[in-house]
């Protein structure tokens, strides 16, 4: 199926772009920019040129509009089970571009265009290094992300949980801009939003703290976020410090007991997760099959747990079934300074749990409750882009 083109006012250069003469007085336009500085929920309007000397948000509006004539193509000729046609292009330290859209070859296993931009860019800057015998010793890191869908469907093109997981590493310092642009309401142009991988992961750049403690848990304070501390009235009811603590020792009684099956893992983990409304609680650890692929805990305990019958299942197989159980709490203990698992919260935030899932770590001697929506204040939910 060939896609139309899409006529908004921002991405409106028809294809192939034309020709630009040089102007001695440059041409001045205006567009919606969120996200400016520091504030992110700042909108601000910025001016651009189309002069022959560009100032800088004009070479992010031609990056978006080269980005998405990508996704626009790739979804007329690619592939694509999901029906989501999304487009990444990657920009590192140096200037080394990488451009992808979304390749989905099987429905079993497909490929984010954010990773396999940020890869495309690294083999163009390797490639580049071939050709000389002595040069740099290691990797530019990534500057500037661009982010579109093909058509403007989806209202925040926000990469996945996997992709958030590839921003969490060295790769992207904490100033890498993250430039996406987002449907705005019916008859305004599109948004271009500017956000930093530091304010898309607030609590996991940078971080080095193991959830553990070698105090007696009982005797751990016991800090809750805001967000949990709110408690929707659809959702679940609150955790007291005392079932906060129970929690973590079963997390830890976990971690301990198999230690010795973990052998093979450079970062033990135990988890124990609370599920609503039946109050049951399942444990787990982290499995490692190879160095290069594992198990996580919280999702291994998901597919145990989950499948055993609750409580409050009929006797009768026939019978009509119960609702399915939600994950209400999570608390994690173990050897990995990334816990909990990007890839993990995002899974369960779109299955079993929800953005305002409780997650429990240990920092510093103090047993933390914090939301899914804490560690990722931009959810990839349901195949939409949706911020929680």
């Amino acid at each position: 199926m060939i896609l139309p083109s899409f006529n908004v006012p921002l991405i409106s250069t028809p294809l192939p772009l034309p020709q630009r003469p040089a102007r001695k007085a440059h041409t001045h336009a205006s567009f919606k920019f969120q996200g400016n500085g520091s504030d992110a929920n700042a909108v601000d309007t910025v001016e651009f040129s189309a002069g022959p000397q560009a100032s800088r948000p004009e070479s992010h509006q031609q990056h978006l509009e080269r980005l998405q004539r990508h996704a626009q193509t790739a979804a007329r000729l690619a592939p694509n089970y999901s029906g989501r046609h999304y487009a990444a292009l990657v920009k590192l330290a140096d200037g080394t571009e990488g451009i992808s859209a979304n390749v989905e070859a099987s429905r079993q296993l497909t490929l984010c265009d954010l990773r396999l931009a940020i890869g495309a860019a690294q083999n163009q800057w390797i490639q580049k290094q071939s050709q000389h015998q002595q040069g740099p010793t290691s990797l530019p890191p990534v500057k500037t992300i661009y982010l579109v869908s093909a058509n403007l469907k989806d209202d925040h093109p926000i990469p996945c949980a996997d992709c958030q997981e590839w921003l969490a590493s060295p790769i992207c310092p904490p100033d890498t801009s993250v430039i996406s642009l987002e449907k705005n309401a019916a008859g305004q142009p599109p948004i271009m939003r500017q956000r930093s991988v530091r304010e898309m992961l607030p609590l996991y750049k940078g971080r080095t703290i193991l959830s553990k403690t070698n105090r007696p848990m009982a005797d751990l304070p016991v800090t809750f976020s805001t967000l949990a501390n709110t408690h929707p009235p659809d959702q679940y009811p609150s955790l007291s410090p005392k079932a906060a603590r129970d929690l973590m020792d079963q997390a830890q009684n976990a971690y301990l007991a198999n230690r010795s099956l973990a052998r093979d893992s450079r970062v033990p983990t135990g988890v124990a997760m609370l599920l609503y409304p039946s109050g049951r609680l399942i444990t787990g650890a982290r499995v490692d099959w190879s160095t290069r692929w594992h198990v996580p805990a919280d999702l291994a305990t998901v597919a145990a747990g989950l499948t055993r019958k609750s409580p409050e299942a009929p006797a009768d197989e026939n019978g009509p079934s119960p609702k399915p159980e939600k994950i209400q709490a999570v608390a994690y203990y173990g050897d990995d300074t990334q816990l909990p698992p990007i890839t993990s919260l995002g899974r369960i935030a779109r299955n079993r749990g929800s953005a305002e899932t409780r997650i429990l770590t240990i920092e510093d001697d103090t047993l933390q409750v914090r939301t899914i929506k804490d560690f990722l204040p931009e959810l990839y939910r349901d195949g939409k882009g949706k911020t929680n």
